[in-house]
């Protein structure tokens, strides 16, 4: 809903650049032939989402921990400030092998102890 009325408010250039880079991401795949586009259609679970989707981008990077950008949002399908809050603190309660440094203002960081 918030990011409706976000569109609303923006001129009709920066729409199409944003329709644009969302078609661009969902080309984008996790592993093998799983597209963003796929996964955000069948798995409905944001949290999930999100984990997969920093798990290929820690796997891409080499490193087992990444900054959480609006790219890796928008990956999972997560574009307002409540589901973002509401997935972080899943993961904190139910994701031991997940560690998040998430500070208001600043990005989350992610890092993979074990999985």
């Amino acid at each position: 809903m918030m990011a409706e009325e976000i569109k609303e408010h923006l001129s009709s250039a920066s729409q199409q650049r944003q329709v644009a880079r969302q078609k661009a991401q969902d080309r984008l795949f996790l592993k093998g032939p799983i597209t963003f586009l796929w996964m955000l259609s069948h798995i409905p679970d944001a949290t999930s989402r999100l984990i997969l989707v920093a798990r290929a981008f820690v796997d891409i990077e080499d490193s087992p921990r990444i900054k959480l950008t609006r790219k890796h949002w928008e990956c999972a399908g997560i574009t307002d400030k409540d589901t973002r809050s509401r997935v972080i603190a899943k993961i904190r309660r139910e994701c031991p092998g997940i560690l998040l440094d998430a500070k208001q203002g600043r990005c989350t960081y992610i890092e993979f102890k074990r999985l």
